[in-house]
């Protein structure tokens, strides 16, 4: 007589296509969860689920320090495994390693002076499935609250026909931000707050 065992559902990242095999963003995730266990991170996430398991989203992310997007990369990983495409700035692919590991990870480089080429590559890879990191705010908040948005998050979910999840990070500032120094045993023990957003239309 056969023993039948109790079939086991599969997680939601299992029940998503097969995605292809990065290892320069294998490594890069391997290496900051290494960091972030390191310095003993905490965390606290809230609404990760509102992160769909397939098809393209735009994460509207607030920007409070240097490393929201490794933080919010890190949650989302952890719950289903997607891989987040940032905008950055073009400057940052000029450097000659950093930029090596950002197109190995398939981050879209803005040219402030000429953005067509970097929001169609965005929309393109919306509409392939991805999920877009941006920071609506353009820029770090010395002042720690949110600043005027910019429109460029509405309008390329809008034009991709995908939802926006907003993003709200907390302590991420306490390990790396603008106009201050933060010594290195002041980042062990940090707890740093997440707040997934219902997804906007």
């Amino acid at each position: 007589m056969v023993q039948r065992l109790p079939s086991r559902r599969p997680y939601a990242w299992q029940m998503t296509r097969q995605r292809p095999s990065e290892p320069i963003y294998s490594a890069a995730i391997v290496a900051g969860r290494g960091l972030f266990g390191f310095w003993r991170l905490k965390r606290r996430v809230s609404g990760v689920e509102h992160v769909p398991a397939t098809g393209g989203a735009v994460l509207a992310m607030t920007h409070f320090g240097y490393l929201e997007f490794a933080l919010v990369e890190w949650a989302t990983w952890l719950a289903n495994r997607r891989r987040i495409r940032f905008m950055a700035k073009q400057g940052a692919f000029d450097k000659p390693i950093v930029g090596q590991l950002l197109r190995g990870m398939r981050h879209i480089a803005v040219d402030m002076k000429a953005g067509a080429a970097a929001y169609a590559q965005a929309v393109t890879a919306l509409r392939d499935g991805e999920l877009l990191g941006v920071f609506p705010e353009a820029g770090v908040s010395a002042s720690f609250t949110v600043r005027e948005l910019k429109t460029g998050a509405a309008r390329l979910a809008a034009e991709a026909g995908v939802p926006i999840i907003p993003v709200a990070v907390w302590g991420g500032q306490r390990l790396m931000t603008k106009r201050r120094r933060i010594r290195f045993r002041e980042r062990c023990g940090v707890t740093v707050s997440f707040a997934f957003g219902a997804p906007i239309s």
